[in-house]
């Protein structure tokens, strides 16, 4: 790879790393040091990195379903798409796949450059009709398919992304995941959720192919353009690709050290010991959006001497595309970054509530996406005994989740919360709990759980709940695209009531970027 000098500048990668303490653990030896590895993406993109998204849309026959007179799901989906058309790049490209249990070729088409041909993608989609059953697999291998078919160039240059929309469940009973994992490992697969879909596959599909799933509530169909909003404020930012982070420990340093355990969420990691004890810790992020940051938390074990003083135990690398043809490592010296017993480089004041904070917020993920999996299979029991039984079951999970939450909390040790704020994770929580006993839950758990392994907003049912602890420069972006959305699907025909419409408008805006602003102050501080 090509090596660069590492830049305090706005246009390049950040790395920092945070230990809790700047000493190492006393008492016995093999005492584990969590250091808190921080990433943190550009401000801003040099250039638009092109995207060539496949829009892979359910045109079952549930979505002929009114959710208002006269305008069905599939209504929504259509002026909601009609959004993404408008506001992809002219560099950009796109393919339309509607699919019920198969392809269906007449609404669909191949991969084309949004330039000049935006009216030939609004007609295409208007004329989309909705019936059959659904089955997601023959359309993901075939979206899968159409990015793998481009040419060696256009792989190299552009960022290939799937988003599935869908109202459905997979009406193949006999297999719950039926795509191949060494398909969706393939591109990220964003997946939409809309009214009695099946929020643990959609969940599954996002994880394994380091997607995000967001949902829209029933009550907020008519702002179904605004998950997809947040995706292409992300999308249009794009500032790096093929983010690696390698964490090197040697025997032959100061200090013998090795990485027993990264906390990371849902991106891929691995830990590697040669023959001779070097110890190689792998995080693989994926792409990054201008402004992302991203915390992972390596758990570290040193081996301790009695000498004073700084001593090395290993070194940091951050590698990374800054365009997809372009390779990039920061290193300051060509050797990494060193790691110490002294401060890291980025350490101000005292760190110990960031490290812990970042613990916390791992384990309570870990909590939950284990009681994910946990309901995910009660509900696939109870709902091949029907509707009711379903929702009796979401009940069920709602006073558990309560309960258990309770005991988990009480199990967290004084010494990593005290001082931490946790009202925030406690209001998440309260929410998940509130809307499983409404029978209604587990789409706000699966999203709540997408988001955070990612490190990335998605939509929990509303604009209002979109995960922004993970917003990022391109809120900017969002924002702008937000208002068009609505704008686009909701404001009055009637000219007499615009001006009301819009000062309306105006007050709402004005308040969300507000909230949205204390919020992202909260997630960078």
């Amino acid at each position: 790879m090509e090596k660069q000098v590492i830049s305090t500048a706005g246009n390049k990668v950040k790395l920092t790393t945070i230990s809790k303490s700047p000493k190492l653990p006393t008492g016995k030896q093999g005492d584990t040091l969590p250091l808190l590895v921080r990433v943190e993406a550009p401000r801003a993109a040099k250039k638009h990195i092109p995207v060539d998204l496949v829009a892979l849309l359910d045109v079952s026959g549930s979505m002929n379903t009114e959710v208002a007179p006269g305008t069905t799901r599939l209504d929504l989906v259509k002026k909601a798409m009609q959004f993404v058309i408008k506001h992809l790049h002219a560099d950009d490209g796109l393919a339309i796949l509607a699919f019920n249990e198969k392809i269906l070729t007449h609404y669909s088409t191949d991969l084309f450059r949004i330039s000049g041909q935006q009216m030939f993608a609004q007609n295409k989609v208007d004329k989309i009709v909705a019936k059959g059953d659904t089955n997601f697999s023959p359309g993901i291998e075939e979206a899968v398919k159409i990015l793998d078919e481009r040419s060696s160039s256009d792989k190299n240059s552009r960022v290939g992304v799937v988003m599935l929309v869908t109202d459905g469940v997979d009406s193949r009973k006999a297999a719950m995941y039926p795509i191949p994992p060494e398909i969706l490992k393939k591109y990220p697969v964003h997946t939409f959720g809309i009214c009695a879909h099946d929020p643990n596959v959609l969940l599954s599909i996002a994880q394994q192919s380091c997607g995000t799933y967001s949902f829209v509530d029933d009550d907020e169909l008519g702002s179904i353009a605004d998950p997809f909003a947040i995706l292409l404020g992300g999308l249009n930012s794009i500032v790096a690709v093929d983010v690696v982070v390698q964490l090197f420990c040697s025997f032959r340093t100061s200090f013998r050290s090795s990485v027993k355990l990264i906390s990371c969420g849902f991106q891929s990691s691995e830990i590697e010991v040669s023959a001779r004890d070097d110890n190689w810790s792998t995080i693989r992020i994926g792409m990054l959006y201008a402004g992302e940051v991203k915390n992972f938390i390596a758990h570290v074990v040193i081996d301790p001497d009695t000498s004073a003083g700084t001593r090395s135990w290993g070194r940091i690398y951050v590698y990374y595309k800054d365009a997809p043809v372009v390779s990039s490592l920061i290193d300051g010296d060509g050797n990494g970054r060193e790691l110490s017993t002294g401060k890291q480089a980025g350490d101000s004041g005292d760190n110990s509530s960031k490290v812990r904070g970042q613990v916390v917020q791992f384990n309570a993920l870990e909590f939950l996406s284990t009681l994910q999996e946990e309901f995910k299979k009660q509900m696939n029991t109870a709902g091949a005994k029907g509707a009711n039984e379903a929702r009796a079951a979401q009940i069920r999970a709602g006073n558990s989740l309560e309960k258990r939450w309770e005991e988990f909390v009480k199990t967290m040790d004084d010494d990593l919360t005290d001082g931490l704020d946790l009202d925030d994770l406690k209001t998440e929580v309260e929410e998940m709990v509130n809307r499983l006993k409404q029978g209604a839950g587990m789409a706000y758990m699966c999203s709540w759980v997408s988001s955070q392994q990612m490190q990335r907003a998605a939509t929990l049912g509303s604009a209002d709940a979109v995960g922004t602890q993970f917003f990022t420069s391109a809120r900017d972006s969002w924002e702008k695209l937000m208002k068009q959305a609505e704008q686009m699907l909701n404001q009055p025909a009637d000219a007499a009531l615009a001006q009301t419409w819009n000062e309306l408008k105006a007050a709402i805006d004005k308040a969300k970027r507000s909230d949205l602003c204390e919020a992202m102050k909260r997630g960078e501080s």
